[in-house]
């Protein structure tokens, strides 16, 4: 079994963790909105875990969030398969709770064997230009 790490420094969001990992259909990543936050100012990437303080960038996928506003105590969950966008009430630990609901569109497991940590990274400032 590959043990999987986390790595998030946000104060908004936190990562809960991989589940279902290698389950194409079922496959996501779970975080939980720690205050109110647009999520567009985040990225999910996959990497490998060389020990619980050290990761290697994998360069290989990587999940901007649209503009989305979540509130405190939401969870995100971005599945690895394909999907639509949506929002819809739950339970989480017995509780109730709102999910927000993204896709990858990825058409194979990508949380197994050497990607087995998820990155959360919060940014700051961006510069985009079109060719």
């Amino acid at each position: 079994m590959t043990t999987r790490y986390v790595f998030d420094a946000s104060e908004a969001l936190k990562i809960v963790g991989i589940r279902d990992a290698d389950h194409v259909r079922d496959e996501r990543v779970l975080l939980r909105a720690l205050a109110p936050v647009n999520l567009i100012r985040f990225a999910v990437l996959n990497a490998a875990s060389v020990n619980e303080n050290q990761i290697r960038d994998l360069n290989s996928r990587v999940f901007w969030f649209p503009a989305h506003e979540v509130a405190r105590g939401d969870y995100i969950r971005v599945y690895t398969r394909n999907g639509r966008q949506n929002i819809h009430g739950g339970k989480f630990s017995g509780l109730s709770t709102t999910y927000h609901d993204f896709f990858w569109d990825i058409p194979a497991p990508i949380w197994s064997g050497e990607s087995s940590a998820v990155v959360l990274l919060e940014i700051a400032a961006w510069d985009a230009k079109r060719s």
